[in-house]
């Protein structure tokens, strides 16, 4: 059991603080072409993880942003969004500025007045109370007009906001502020910053798998760098991107030759999906970089260990078993390679697809070459359409002795046939359950918050060892 505290935006705001990334990074700074994490800075948190393509333009909640007006920056910078030309602009506060800013007590002192007697029982939700109509609070958005002007004119105009008490109030403000703030983060993609991006925008996206989780399979599988890992992934490339963080970092070891290590990515289909490396291709990694140490394969193409025991250790034997073992050329969509004709127009959507179809045989047979030796350091399964015990039970017998597996389900039975299957080829067998409460941190006084999450699945973990003949 972990409890992790989270302190609210009162008392961190160090974090919202610029970051500068090492002088090891392969690019500090923002390009043409990069994926980058966009988060509201008031209110509750919302995160976007976008392309910087040539149109340059993406939406954020309501707005229109420009993001070609970012190119050359550095990571971890605060933006303020002007609405008339959909721009950003780079600002900076310092560390008592963004408290105030957060503050909304010391923004709108003169608007509140310290009268705990009033209450709200006399106070009807009508809608009547506001005299501002929308397109006038419209217009003073378009006006490029300071959130707290905004905020102030809505106080101003609000038949009931003297009415209130000071809590309700304050309630209000921070509301309303958190609407028509315009500051923005632009953050480098992380593993971690992409596990809590897609759980804040569906759990079952990522069948309901926490960052804390994510951790604990790290951890238990013990991942790190120069190791060869396998990883059966469904969850929109985000464990295999955790791996490859692992492995490369941000790619700067690869300029002294240094071997990384490797993960192979199995696929349970004859063809991958669409999104299967999406978390991948956010890290902004070169394609030099994910040769190294990123390869794929299907599970259908992995030989039985029967067929490995046959050939032995005969090299020859073993050339022969991976060119019998290449796939068909099958499209990412699951469609077979066919004779595409003489259009004219698909002529690039059929390069890119031959270029696919080119690099997964190629990392296929890099990654038979692998699986050859049957000394791989760890393996991860995270799937919920299929059962895990039938896939481990085909990619255990090229685990190594003393090695780690972490099979990840959303509930016990397919686990418990896992445990059941490996009696006698394995130590330290265990289920676990990890569960992770946020804490609110407030100036003398201090509580769990109200809602967390209940469940983030169970992890099977253990070690492999041979049993005495």
């Amino acid at each position: 059991m972990e409890n992790v505290v989270e302190q609210n935006s009162l008392s961190t705001l160090s974090s919202l603080a610029p970051l500068k990334c090492s002088s090891s990074c392969v690019s500090n700074t923002i390009q043409m072409g990069n994926y980058v994490l966009m988060s509201t800075f008031l209110g509750k948190k919302l995160t976007r993880l976008v392309k910087i393509d040539a149109t340059g333009f993406t939406f954020m909640r309501k707005d229109k942003i420009n993001l070609r007006s970012i190119i050359g920056d550095e990571w971890g910078c605060l933006y303020s969004l002007d609405r008339s030309d959909h721009t950003l602009y780079k600002v900076e506060f310092t560390q008592e500025q963004l408290r105030a800013l957060a503050n909304v007590g010391s923004v709108f002192g003169d608007l509140n007045p310290d009268d705990d007697s009033k209450d709200n029982r006399s106070i009807n939700d009508d809608g009547l109370s506001q005299k501002l109509n929308r397109d006038e609070i419209e217009d003073l958005k378009k006006r490029a007009i300071s959130a707290i002007d905004i905020v102030k004119s809505l106080v101003e105009n609000s038949a009931t906001f003297k009415e209130k008490n000071t809590f309700s109030q304050e309630k209000y403000l921070k509301k309303k502020q958190a609407k028509y703030t315009n500051l923005i983060r632009i953050q480098r993609p992380t593993p971690s910053l992409i596990a809590e991006m897609f759980y804040l925008c569906g759990p079952m996206k990522i069948n309901n798998l926490r960052v804390d989780t994510l951790a604990q399979m790290l951890s238990l599988c013990n991942i790190h760098s120069s190791g060869k890992y396998i990883v059966v992934d469904t969850n929109l490339g985000l464990v295999t991107a955790a791996i490859v963080d692992r492995l490369v970092g941000d790619g700067s070891m690869l300029q002294q030759g240094y071997d990384p290590g490797c993960c192979i990515q199995v696929y349970l289909d004859d063809g991958p999906m669409t999104s299967w490396r999406q978390s991948v291709d956010a890290l902004n990694l070169s394609p030099e970089a994910l040769e190294i140490c990123l390869t794929s394969i299907s599970l259908r193409r992995i030989p039985s260990i029967e067929t490995v025991n046959k050939i032995g250790t005969d090299s020859e034997k073993h050339a022969q078993l991976i060119s019998s073992q290449a796939s068909p050329l099958i499209d990412e969509d699951g469609e077979t390679n066919e004779d595409p004709g003489p259009s004219e127009a698909k002529r690039r959507k059929l390069e890119e697809k031959a270029n696919r179809r080119a690099l997964r045989k190629k990392e296929e047979k890099k990654a038979l070459e692998i699986l050859s030796k049957r000394d791989i350091d760890g393996i991860i399964i995270v799937t919920t359409n299929y059962e895990p015990h039938s896939i481990l039970d085909r990619l255990y017998p090229y685990l190594s002795p003393s090695q780690p597996y972490v099979v990840f389900s959303l509930t016990t039975d397919s686990l418990l046939k896992c445990y059941q299957n490996l009696r006698g080829s394995s130590i330290s067998a265990k289920i676990s359950e990890t569960w992770m409460r946020h804490f609110q941190v407030l100036p003398s006084r201090t509580r769990p918050v109200n809602n967390m999450s209940g469940s983030s699945g169970f992890l099977l973990s253990g070690i492999k060892v041979i049993s005495d003949p």
